[in-house]
């Protein structure tokens, strides 16, 4: 848009005379600290490296005034919705960078860092690409191959995304569930069914043990996702561009509904097997397990340390001194009654 380089003209942030107009270059805020510019240039890399890691980008560059990676890259592979949603879910888990591992993650490997008070601390903390934050993430897939209605289908998923399931939606479709028009960030409200809410739970609830709970999220993301997907497929080959739009709606929406249903029973379930950093798996002896913290943390704690001077055995005979000690005590209050 020529408004663009207006912009950029007037406000001295590019000459035509120093050469064609870049966007980046003239848009991009300067930052002195590195905070911003790896805030986005570490994600930008991270998407990169997934598709074509045989480029072998340099993952420290940052983004800034300077090009420091390229407008695109050829993919290594043919991408699948699969990889994309995963991506989505990405907290540089496997890189050296893995939010999951170290003393910033706690004993139970937490990726979430919240924003907030610092204390004047100087320093920060990697951005992923699923963000404790995120209310919503979605993928929109579009096929020049069929018609709008099968072709064009949202991938929508509730709050944090490594902790959703993305649910397709026709992008002609203009009705939706009730349970996603609803519910309130600052109440908690069960009876009302909202599916953003669910999805909100369980992932708080995770946090709580985030190493063990997660992998129960996974196994039910592993459940729902494919069938999210194999659903699509099937709408797709029994329908034509004279089906009724109002059925594939139907599909779709009683699908989310489902799913929606399930993850609030999810979070329940976990609310019963993980509390009190117990796991609760029945009511008979030996179904209560008890799985600590990790060594490598421990050690790290005053654990290691405890209880260090705050402990002093008594010495032998200490036993005979203290009830002499005490006789005689009982003996002063006596006196001091009968005087």
């Amino acid at each position: 848009s020529p408004g663009v380089k207006n912009i950029a003209k007037k406000m001295g942030w590019w000459d035509a005379s120093a050469g064609p107009f870049d966007f980046t270059k003239a848009f991009v805020e300067l930052s002195t600290i590195p905070l911003i510019p790896l805030y986005v240039g570490r994600r930008i890399w991270r998407i990169f490296d997934w598709f074509a890691p045989s480029i072998k980008l340099d993952s420290t560059l940052g983004y800034g005034k300077e090009r420091t990676y390229p407008f695109s890259v050829k993919v290594d592979k043919k991408v699948a919705i699969e990889s994309l949603m995963a991506l989505l879910k990405d907290h540089y888990e496997g890189t050296i960078y893995d939010m999951t591992k170290g003393i910033d993650a706690g004993p139970f490997g937490n990726p979430n860092r919240f924003d907030g008070n610092k204390d004047k601390v100087k320093g920060g903390w990697e951005r992923p690409i699923s963000s404790f934050r995120s209310i919503f993430s979605f993928i929109l897939e579009s096929r020049n191959d069929m018609p709008d209605h099968l072709g064009g289908v949202v991938w929508y998923g509730q709050d944090k995304p490594h902790g959703t399931v993305y649910l397709p939606f026709s992008c002609a479709q203009d009705d939706i569930p009730k349970s996603f028009v609803i519910g309130k960030q600052s109440q908690f409200d069960p009876s009302e069914s909202s599916a953003w809410r669910a999805f909100n739970f369980v992932n708080n609830w995770a946090m709580l043990r985030y190493d063990i709970i997660s992998i129960d999220i996974a196994q039910k993301q592993h459940e729902w996702q494919p069938k999210a997907i194999s659903l699509v497929k099937t709408v797709r080959k029994s329908n034509n561009k004279n089906s009724s739009l109002d059925e594939i709606t139907k599909v779709y929406n009683n699908f989310a509904s489902a799913v929606v249903k399930d993850w609030w029973k999810l979070g329940w379930t976990l609310v019963g097997r993980y509390s009190d950093g117990f796991i609760i798996e029945g009511e008979d002896q030996g179904q209560l397990k008890n799985p600590g913290y990790p060594g490598w943390w421990l050690k790290q704690t005053s654990f290691a340390t405890w209880p260090g001077n705050t402990y002093n055995p008594p010495s032998p005979g200490y036993s005979a001194r203290m009830s002499t000690y005490s006789i005689q005590q009982n003996i002063l209050e006596f006196e001091s009654v009968q005087s």
